[in-house]
């Protein structure tokens, strides 16, 4: 599970993404991911960051999107008609 999250995120504070990644881990999950970017709020990635053009946690959330996959590193894309 890849978690993303803005350190300035004051909507949904950035503590919340640490305590469930932690909750996670606690409860067995192996594969977890937690990345915190500086400076990002809540609404970056959906109204500022598309037109301020390159951006890190764009970047993250468009491979997610390519991939298929919540772990792009290693993500098989899904067979078109498959994703039921």
């Amino acid at each position: 599970m890849a978690l993303y999250h803005g350190r300035a995120d004051r909507t949904a504070p950035c503590h919340h993404s640490r305590a469930l990644d932690e909750a996670l881990r606690e409860a067995g999950a192996r594969e977890v991911r937690l990345t915190l970017y500086p400076g990002k709020s809540h609404t970056d990635p959906i109204l500022e960051d598309p037109f301020s053009g390159a951006d890190p946690l764009l970047r993250s959330l468009l491979a997610l999107v390519r991939a298929g996959s919540l772990l792009p590193d290693t993500a098989t894309p899904p067979t078109p008609g498959t994703l039921d």
